[in-house]
């Protein structure tokens, strides 16, 4: 007989949502994210310290995407969501955005 794994699924309501403000850019290219380009939001949080989080993939990255491409340059964003971190990582779920 194995040993099982226990895995625990939250699910974050509207109310987790937070806010984050700070610049669209590419993961790969921009801050040497290990995965292939993607679109991450980061903002400063100290001096030479930053904050990042990339995106969950979903409807709302989708219409991103359609304004800065997979691999962005660099805007200016606000984006709603939920934050999860994992394995030192954070990652946010859009619930919705705007361009500053």
């Amino acid at each position: 007989t194995g040993r099982g794994r226990r895995i625990e699924i939250v699910l974050a309501s509207e109310s987790d949502a937070e806010v984050v403000r700070g610049k669209a850019v590419c993961g790969r290219c921009r801050l040497k994210i290990d995965r292939p380009c993607h679109v991450a939001v980061y903002r400063d949080v100290a001096e030479k310290r930053r904050q990042v989080f990339s995106l969950i993939p979903s409807s709302k990255l989708a219409q991103i995407e359609k304004t800065t491409g997979r691999c962005p340059g660099s805007s200016e964003i606000e984006v709603k969501g939920v934050i999860t971190e994992y394995r030192g990582g954070n990652y946010l779920q859009v619930t919705d955005f705007r361009f500053l």
